[in-house]
């Protein structure tokens, strides 16, 4: 009776202890914003001839931190330019849009040590990251563009030839980003 108390003693502790916590947020920092951020955290890169020139990474903040102001859509992004010894975006002619509008304020840079980008799932950290405010977007699609001048006078003319033609059924045409628009797509 002792052995079979002492086999079954044995089995368990070795089940128990030998169980490794695995899920796919191991690597993470335990934070409740980073696992919601990482649901809501995009990444692209600008490739030119097969060699990147702009990583763009983004995190939409309404969904995962109950702070952020309901009447605006508030994002995390951070700005790579490789290979570039500068990374302050507002050194080059790039400007952040949302659905085509601009920001209600002027970036502001974050630090590298806020909590904000602490949290953040996925951080470059050659790179800048600004906190952007817009304008509250009807509907669930958002569209993050990082956009130099080519790329503002193509969204513009585009916008002006939609209003011209008077188009009611809000059909899009594509435009030849190439690059000069970098796009994140984001719903609510």
């Amino acid at each position: 009776m002792k052995k079979i108390f002492l086999a079954i003693s044995c089995a368990s502790a070795l089940f128990f202890s030998g169980c490794v916590k695995n899920h796919a947020l191991t690597n993470f920092e335990d934070t409740q914003l980073n696992v919601n951020a990482l649901q809501y955290t995009k990444k692209t890169d600008l490739v030119v001839n097969n060699e990147p020139k702009i990583q763009l990474f983004a995190t939409y903040l309404n969904p995962v931190h109950k702070n952020f102001d309901k009447g605006i859509e508030t994002f995390i992004v951070g700005i790579y330019f490789v290979n570039k010894k500068e990374q302050d975006l507002r050194k080059y002619e790039y400007k952040v849009m949302l659905n085509g509008e601009k920001p209600l304020a002027k970036p502001y840079i974050l630090s590298p040590k806020s909590l904000l980008v602490k949290s953040l799932p996925m951080k470059n950290p050659w790179g800048n990251y600004y906190i952007f405010h817009f304008p509250k977007q009807k509907g669930y699609d958002l569209k993050l563009q990082l956009v130099d001048n080519i790329g503002i006078e193509k969204t513009n003319s585009l916008k002006n030839s939609l209003e011209d033609q008077d188009i009611k059924d809000k059909k899009e045409e594509k435009i030849d980003k190439g690059e000069h628009i970098i796009q994140l797509d984001f719903q609510k």
